[in-house]
């Protein structure tokens, strides 16, 4: 899945500029015309014209014509892993973690929802079956010395704290995975 950049002597050629590489990270933050990208580093057209046509040898950038009277610029797949190498790496990670967060938060709901709502049922249940219990032996041993422990019927409910670290562990990661990326598209 790890795409390799091939730098061959066009794209070195391309790089070697500084202007050019400041014309890849602005196209990298959205498309633009050539007019924009003068504008913004203060050049004329004819030169913006001659660092498209040398990003577009190397295959950095692409011309995208709608059929309107402006032509825009944008990033190839080269050359957004040249300016963006691990942005698809961090996606991925993203939406796997994301994923595992999905599961690992409806396996505890699973967990949780049946003893919540069972609850209720088995503590009336118990109670009753204690009465009951209770009353047999009232019964059954009438005068005799009353026992040293006393029934207790509470439904015992374990926590399950291991699925409760995974979604915390999960939870951070998405903060952190969504923190960098914020940050790279920031800079």
């Amino acid at each position: 899945m790890d795409e390799k950049i091939t730098l061959d002597r066009k794209t070195f050629k391309a790089l070697a500029q500084d202007t050019r590489i400041t014309i890849l990270k602005e196209l990298g933050k959205r498309r633009k015309t050539q007019t924009e990208l003068a504008k913004q580093l203060n050049l004329s057209n004819s030169t913006i014209k001659e660092h498209l046509e040398n990003l577009g040898e190397a295959d950095l950038v692409k011309q995208i014509d709608e059929g309107y009277k402006w032509k825009y610029y944008e990033l190839t797949k080269k050359g957004k892993n040249i300016i963006y190498p691990h942005e698809t790496k961090i996606w991925i990670s993203l939406i796997m973690a994301l994923l595992a967060l999905t599961i690992a938060t409806n396996n505890l709901i699973s967990k949780l929802t049946p003893s919540a709502i069972k609850a209720p049922e088995l503590a009336s249940t118990a109670k009753e079956a204690g009465r009951n219990m209770i009353e047999d032996a009232e019964e059954t041993f009438a005068g005799a010395p009353p026992p040293h422990e006393t029934l207790t019927s509470y439904p015992h409910f374990a926590v399950p704290y291991t699925d409760i670290l995974i979604i915390l562990t999960l939870a951070i990661l998405l903060g952190i995975l969504i923190g960098w990326l914020i940050k790279s598209k920031r800079s």
